[in-house]
């Protein structure tokens, strides 16, 4: 189960040649299961979520695809999303693979309003580059692509709204880690906007399913769109 970060759109996404490897290779010992969260890409557009809520949408796509346990894969703001749902739903995880990803994120908050105007007056043209893939500013056909790929997963006010309510605030639930919480230890930063943490507990699994058994499952790919309930 992928659960996506900020952006995703899971027709355009397969644009991308590096998601294309990403999914082939996973397919090929795995049965994958993609989704557009709500607010974005081809799901329907909705009004501000908590984080718990989000939690329930992912737990209805893994019900519609019929998949009572999955490794969750969960990259970025997603990576926040899936250690919610470990937390909440030990039983329907069986692994986690996280990628880029926070328990909780301190926010230096001039930085960070410079940052959302700057996502307001720019989106759509490739804006997320600098952050995501700054190594491929200067490849005008790949920033070109990026902003179709923005325009198409959300509004500029539906992506800022993601940000504000809920996107960036501390992992709730962390109480229900099985283990004492390590200290945590600065990762790294981001355009000097925010400095994210991590610890030992952010890379492992719920107790007891440390290791995925994906390799059984039928090669195949399924996507889900999200409704407003």
């Amino acid at each position: 189960m992928l659960v996506p970060g900020t952006v995703s759109h899971v027709e355009l996404y397969w644009e991308l040649p590096a998601n294309q490897y990403l999914m082939k290779r996973l397919a090929a010992f795995s049965r994958v299961i993609v989704f557009d969260k709500r607010g974005q890409g081809l799901s329907d557009r909705v009004g501000d979520q908590t984080l718990e809520e989000r939690v329930d949408d992912v737990l209805a796509v893994m019900n519609a695809a019929a998949s009572e346990r999955a490794t969750i894969y969960g990259w970025s703001e997603g990576g926040q999303l899936s250690l919610t749902l470990a937390a909440m739903h030990p039983e329907r995880v069986s692994g986690l693979v996280l990628y880029g990803t926070y328990a909780a994120i301190e926010l230096r908050r001039e930085p960070w309003e410079r940052f959302l105007a700057k996502l307001e007056n720019h989106w759509g043209e490739g804006v997320l580059v600098d952050v995501n893939a700054p190594s491929r500013r200067d490849d005008r056909a790949f920033v070109e692509w990026f902003g179709r790929l923005e325009r198409a997963v959300a509004s500029p006010g539906s992506i800022l709204a993601l940000l504000r309510t809920g996107a960036l605030r501390l992992l709730p639930h962390h109480e229900t880690d099985l283990r004492p919480p390590p200290p945590r230890t600065t990762q790294g930063s981001r355009g000097g906007y925010f400095r994210w943490y991590a610890s030992s507990s952010t890379s492992a699994s719920t107790a007891g399913s440390r290791r995925a058994s994906a390799s059984a499952l039928p090669p195949s790919v399924a996507s889900k769109k999200l409704s407003a309930r």
